[in-house]
Order: structure tokens, then sequence, then C-alpha cells
């Protein structure tokens, strides 16, 4: 706080209130009170300032900001990160269970590689048909193993059409270089695979059946064709 000694000094000097005292410096003291006979004057006047801004010091180490006595402290400004969504490895349906999208090294590298060229202007990298074929087989196998696994399992064998529908959604979003160009639904190409690997696990393999072999046991019927007597 400011004494009344030093207001009373600066309001006669130059109409200076408490506020402006803290943007006062030696020089302008020395401006406002000039000469010898003025020297305690400005020592005394430096010793409030000095006081009054180690106080204030104090106060914006708790983490504000003041401009000038009585204005409201002020928060220091903190930037906010922006932060690239990523497509989520999970497919929660409205109904339990929750299929999970399969990825491997080979995989994320490719997807890498996509990205990379679509941030430099070219086209991104397409995925080769050995990962594609991959990644299907596996997304079939490990959705059949989550449902049979759930509470739905004793139900249902196979995912439905909805689910299959969904799960192809998810796969074009998380790797884009399988979504179909040019074609007003992306994901239609990643479904008919799907669909397709579902119905060959589905398809009962044809049993081959031992073919019937003459037992040693069999009589054979000897007929005598030799003339009677």
């Amino acid at each position: 706080m400011l004494d009344d000694f030093a207001g009373l000094v600066l309001q006669q000097a130059a109409s200076i209130d408490e506020a402006l005292l803290h943007t006062l410096s030696r020089d302008d003291l020395r401006d406002l009170f000039p000469g010898p006979e003025n020297f305690l004057r400005r020592k005394q006047l430096w010793a409030v300032i000095s006081k009054e801004n180690a106080t204030l010091a104090d106060l914006g180490e708790t983490g504000t900001v003041s401009s000038l006595r009585g204005s409201p402290p002020v928060s220091p400004h903190t930037a906010t990160p922006v932060v690239k969504k990523t497509p989520e490895k999970t497919l929660q349906l409205p109904t339990p269970p929750e299929y999970v999208i399969y990825t491997d090294s080979e995989l994320e590298l490719s997807r890498k590689q996509h990205f990379e060229m679509a941030l430099t202007g070219r086209d991104g990298s397409s995925m080769s048909k050995e990962l594609r074929c991959r990644l299907v087989r596996n997304t079939v196998t490990s959705m059949i193993s989550i449902l049979r696994a759930s509470h739905q399992g004793e139900e249902l064998r196979y995912p439905s059409k909805h689910e299959v529908t969904a799960m192809a959604k998810r796969l074009v979003e998380y790797y884009p270089m399988l979504q179909d160009k040019d074609a007003p639904i992306k994901h239609m190409s990643m479904y008919r695979y799907l669909q397709k690997r579902i119905l060959n696990v589905k398809s009962p393999q044809k049993r081959q059946q031992p073919r019937p072999g003459r037992s040693s046991s069999t009589k054979r019927r000897h007929i005598d064709f030799s003339p009677s007597d």
C-alpha cells in the first residue's frame, strides 16, 4: 500500500496516482524532483516504489499477472494443442460384442506410407493383395471368435450383415487405401470381401468317402462251362 507521504508528494508534483507509481524509474523521479535539495525526497520515494514492486512480484509467482494495482489479475494464456484424431481400432455396436480391427506391423507400415505420400501431394499407395487378403481373413476370424465368446454366441455363430457392413466402414476409415475410388459408397468392395470370407467359412467341406473295395473274403462264383458227359 502506498503511504500517505509518498501519495501526497506525487499528487502535488505531477498528479500521479497509485496505479502509475509502479511505472516510475529513478530518472522519472529525478525529472520530477530535480536538484540536490530533493535528494532525500527522491530516496524516500524510490524506497516506497521498490517495496511496492517487490510485493507485486511475489504475487505474480502464484501464476497470475496483474498489470496495475486495482486491475483484475490476468491468467497467462496457454495455447490448446491441436490433436489429430485417429480412427479407433475398436468397433462398438449398439449391442455387444465389441469387435477389434486387425492390424500388424506390415499393415501399419503400408498405412504409414499411404499417409506420407498423401502429405506430399501424391496419390496414396495401395495395399497389396496379399496384405488385403490377410486383413480380411484375420478380421473375419477375430469377429467370429469374439462373437462366439460373448453371451450371443449360443444363438449367433456368425456376424450379421449389419455387423459386417459396420466393420467394412471402419476398415476403410482406418485403411483409406482400401476405399473404392470414384464410388459413392467407399466400403462396398471391402464388404464383399468380408462376406465372401464368411461364406467360405460357413461352407462345410465335402468329406471324401472311401471307395468301397472288394473284400478278400468275398466269394467268387465259378461257373463250369465244360461239356457234361
